[in-house]
């Protein structure tokens, strides 16, 4: 909870003056099939509980930073062939290297989801 949900919500409170400052200004978090509703398990409660608080995060962040021009989305990897995942899941990781910060990110087939249109 602490890591999806809560460090979400600091880490857009801290970078606020930053994205204000943007004219194409984005949030995306990293959410899961296992934080929807329907898509809740038994066997991995407190991980199901973490996207879900995060999706409701994405939600009301969306609904409060629209007025400022500010987007914020989710995206959900799918199954993802990784040390969480296992080698049952039928994506697997792409790895692309940031050569001008040495940073090395792994890239998946990702579905958006743009809670800032849902209704509640």
């Amino acid at each position: 909870m602490n890591t999806n949900a809560f460090g979400t919500i600091l880490t857009v409170q801290a970078l606020l003056p930053l994205l204000e400052k943007s004219q194409d200004a984005r949030v995306i978090n990293i959410s899961s099939g296992m934080g929807a509703l329907d898509g809740l398990i038994t066997t991995a409660p407190s991980y199901c509980l973490s996207k879900l608080a995060l999706n409701g995060a994405t939600i009301m962040l969306a609904q409060s930073l629209e007025p400022k021009g500010i987007v914020v989305n989710a995206l959900c990897p799918g199954w993802v062939k990784t040390d969480m995942g296992g080698a049952s899941a039928p994506r697997s990781q792409k790895r692309v290297q940031i050569r001008q910060f040495g940073w090395q990110l792994k890239l998946v087939e990702m579905k958006v989801v743009n809670f800032g249109a849902i209704a509640m």
